[in-house]
Order: C-alpha cells, then structure tokens, then sequence
C-alpha cells in the first residue's frame, strides 16, 4: 500500500503543499515554535529572508497571515456580459439619435 493510497486527499496534496497560506504558516511555525532564526528558516524551506521577515512583520501587525480583500465592490456580472451591455447601449444610442435626426 504506497502512501498515496492512505491519504484521503493526496491528489490535492502538491496543491495544498504548495499555497501561499501553507507556506505562511510554515514560516511561523518554525519562528515562534521550533525557535529558529529568519536565516534558519530560508535555509531550510527556500522561501527569500526578506519573504520571511515581510511574512513574521505583517503576522506582528496583522493577527493573520492571509491576503487582504481587493479595494472597492467588486463586479457581480462578468466582463463579457459587460462588454454585451456596452455594445447594446451604444446600438441603442446610435438608433436613437439616427431617429432624431430624421424628424
């Protein structure tokens, strides 16, 4: 039985492994529970010092390590559905003022 088998979730495992938010949390774990220093942990999980030290500071300011939300509202239709509504206007547009200036 290889260990890919035993695990429930093994094909999401490299995806898993490899998001911002486990590597984050990695980080941490290293600085505050294993006690190892910025240089130490570079070393060892091959993400940059300057990355780590970015990571701990906004852990430091922040209470978390996840990303923040995108500034403003964001859309709730899609961009081609946009693009759809754009188009339509401006062919009602151009309708409209071909009528005015018949009459």
């Amino acid at each position: 039985m290889e260990i890919e088998d035993s695990i429930p979730f093994a094909e999401n495992l490299d995806a898993i492994l490899n998001s911002q938010i486990f590597k984050r949390s990695l980080v941490l774990w290293f600085y505050y529970r294993k006690h190892q220093t910025q240089k130490v942990i570079s070393e060892t999980t091959g993400i940059p010092s300057s990355t780590i030290s970015d990571i701990i500071a906004k852990w430091k300011r922040e209470g978390s390590v996840e990303n923040q939300k995108g500034q403003g509202n964001k859309s709730s239709i899609s961009e081609f559905t946009q693009d759809i509504v754009i188009t339509e206007q401006k062919k009602d547009k151009k309708n409209l003022l071909r009528k005015s200036t018949k009459s």
